[in-house]
């Protein structure tokens, strides 16, 4: 299979056939790529220290566990 992806100014688009497809029929299909959604989950991930996650999570749900029962 050969896939390629290229962004072009002209109407015209010449492919090179690799030898194993020649003398074969191919299919040759030209689709405009959707645009990928950018995402910033995750974009500190490499920072991430899993010790203070943990701690974290902990302290998060003893305060909302506080503040929902009113108590100090």
């Amino acid at each position: 299979m050969l896939r390629e992806i290229v962004r072009t100014q002209k109407n015209e688009l010449t492919i090179k056939i690799p030898d194993d497809y020649l003398d074969k029929e191919l299919e040759v299909f030209i689709l405009p790529l959707r645009p990928k959604k950018k995402s910033l989950a995750g974009i500190f991930k490499q920072y991430a220290n899993k010790q203070l996650i943990e701690k974290e999570s902990e302290i998060a749900w003893e305060k909302a566990f506080k503040e929902k029962h009113d108590l100090s």
